[in-house]
């Protein structure tokens, strides 16, 4: 079978599985990386990213609840409203350092 699926139908099932929180859409490395907790069936911390700047390999970590508040706090302090508390954060792996 060598029918090619388009671009945007693609992009769509894309956007499906991360409106479902199956998947999540990483800007900085400008990729999607399936949930890692995929096959838990109860509500999870919001995720951080850790994104190696050498070799690309992303981990998934969680942000406390704590620390999602004192984020918000620090946003809105300034005039801004939260858009997404997803964070993804610049590193280096322990194999690339």
């Amino acid at each position: 079978m060598d029918e090619k699926l388009p671009p945007m139908s693609m992009y769509r099932i894309l956007d499906f599985l991360e409106e479902e929180g199956l998947v999540h859409k990483l800007k900085l490395a400008n990729r999607y990386v399936a949930c890692m907790h995929i096959t838990c069936d109860h509500q999870h911390e919001v995720p951080q990213f850790l994104i190696c700047n050498e070799c690309f390999r992303v981990e998934e970590t969680a942000i406390s609840k704590a620390m999602l508040d004192s984020l918000k706090g620090n946003v809105k302090k300034v005039g801004f409203e939260l858009v997404s508390p997803q964070l993804e954060i610049n590193c280096v792996c322990g194999d690339c350092r």
